[in-house]
């Protein structure tokens, strides 16, 4: 082995360490993409305890918030402010703000209250474009906590055939905070969403519940259940009733 002098090992370690060396390239990390399962880490299903006018209340069922135009948004099933929730006589959209005494959600079972209870109200929205045959309300949310996650509206009409899953609790599982159904879209039509379910759940309690995509964006709000030809479906309202309560300035 040839024998290498100590100058000029010394003379290639100053080049080395004298010369500019070529800038590192920046790692960058991927956002983490997101799915049901890493949605359901945390809490998005919420239910309903609202107070009215002439003593009526609102106990149960199920909620969610929804983030649109930088605003979060909760949203529940209209059919629950009638005989369907125990409200009797049913309030109506148009004199929703004036019946509210209070509003507010929460998971079933609170971890924490003091970050799991958002209170909402129907100030500043105008429903008046809301069509008819939605069973949708949405809700201005006035304290939101961060213990709740707002699910991001998807509009766009999914494929027949298209992976959902319905997030909700039965009411005979008093334990339960949150669990996901798979379901198969079938089809969207005249303001109503159809999808089947795979499941053999006792769907009461389930109104107003998120139905997401594999992306964990909502797509529609829960109303009722039927069977046929020996299948299971859930009925709902797309999302995209959302957009049509406007704020009022």
């Amino acid at each position: 082995m040839p024998k290498i002098h100590h100058a000029l090992v010394f003379m290639m370690l100053v080049t080395a360490c004298t010369e500019p060396q070529p800038p590192k390239e920046t790692e960058t990390v991927a956002p983490k993409k997101m799915t049901v399962e890493n949605l359901l880490q945390k809490q998005v299903l919420l239910t309903n305890h609202a107070v009215f006018t002439k003593d009526r209340e609102l106990n149960g069922a199920s909620a969610f918030l929804v983030r649109y135009k930088d605003s979060v948004y909760a949203v529940t099933a209209k059919h629950l402010l009638g005989p369907d929730g125990g409200v009797e006589p049913a309030v109506s959209l148009i004199q929703l703000y004036g019946d509210v005494k209070s509003w507010k959600l929460y998971p079933r079972q609170p971890v924490n209250p003091a970050t799991d209870t958002v209170t909402v109200n129907a100030a500043r929205l105008d429903y008046s474009e809301m069509p008819r045959s939605s069973d949708a309300v949405i809700l201005s949310t006035v304290d939101f906590k961060s213990g709740i996650e707002p699910l991001v509206p998807n509009f766009a009409t999914p494929a027949e055939g298209d992976t959902m899953y319905l997030i909700g609790c039965p009411y005979s599982d008093k334990e339960c905070r949150q669990n996901s159904y798979k379901m198969t879209f079938k089809s969207q039509d005249k303001g109503m969403v159809l999808c089947q379910i795979f499941s053999e759940v006792d769907l009461r309690g389930f109104s107003g519940a998120p139905i997401v995509n594999t992306s964990g964006e909502v797509v529609a709000i829960v109303y009722g259940s039927g069977d046929a030809e020996g299948a299971h479906y859930v009925y709902a309202t797309p999302i995209g009733d959302v957009r049509k309560v406007r704020v009022v300035k």
